[in-house]
């Protein structure tokens, strides 16, 4: 009888396993996607998907390139949708090679206690340092923010 009890069990726990994994969401950011500009193949990406809850103080951003086109110069803005059209709240700006340091942009600084958003992140892409020489525009999905 503790036998049958015992492999009992571990059926219960095997099943319980599998239904909890298999209903478990992988959270992907929102990001741009691979895009390529320019000959320069580039994605840009924040550090969660969908909301921003009320807990979160800042939101991340990370550029990515593929090694073409050597050191860029990118310019990585935080834009908020209002009455119809997208805002520049925010910027970053810096070179990178491959994957640029995360960009911190401080909820408080755009959003009011109690209020929330629409955001979205552009990278803007360019060859020189003067920032004269666009290769292109990596834009993510929108995402809410909650403050």
């Amino acid at each position: 009888m503790k036998k049958f009890t015992r492999i009992l069990a571990a059926i219960t726990l095997a099943l319980t396993m599998v239904v909890t994994f298999s209903n478990a969401k992988e959270v992907d950011a929102a990001e741009s996607g691979w895009k390529t500009y320019n000959g320069i193949s580039a994605n840009v990406y924040t550090d969660r998907t969908g909301d921003y809850p009320v807990s979160d103080s800042y939101i991340g951003a990370t550029g990515l390139k593929t090694s073409a086109g050597g050191t860029v110069y990118y310019r990585m803005e935080l834009d908020e949708y209002v009455n119809g059209a997208w805002y520049s709240r925010d910027s970053k700006k810096g070179s990178f090679s491959s994957q640029t340091p995360m960009s911190k942009f401080y909820i408080d600084e755009h959003l009011v206690k109690g209020e929330s958003g629409t955001f979205r992140v552009m990278m803007k892409i360019f060859s020189d340092s003067e920032y004269d020489i666009w290769v292109g525009d990596w834009i993510t999905d929108s995402f809410t923010v909650h403050n």
